[in-house]
C-alpha cells in the first residue's frame, strides 16, 4: 500500500504540466475526501445509499 505522500505525488505527476495550483489543491482535497470516506466505510460508519435517498427525498418535499 502506498503512503499518502506517495499517492499524492503520483497523482500530481499525472496532471498536465499546465495544471494550476488550484487544480492541484482540488485533486489533493478530492483524494483526501475519498480516502476519509473509505476509512469511515471500513469502520462501519457509512450510510447506506437507500438511507441517503430517503433523506434527500424528504428534504425535497419540505
Amino acid at each position: 500500500m502506498m503512503t499518502a505522500k506517495a499517492t499524492v505525488l503520483d497523482a500530481i505527476e499525472k496532471l498536465p504540466d499546465s495544471a494550476s495550483y488550484e487544480e492541484i489543491v482540488r485533486q489533493i482535497e478530492f483524494m483526501a475526501k475519498v480516502q476519509n470516506g473509505m476509512e469511515q466505510f471500513r469502520r462501519g460508519e457509512g450510510v447506506l445509499l437507500e438511507v441517503v435517498r430517503q433523506q434527500v427525498s424528504s428534504w425535497a418535499s419540505k
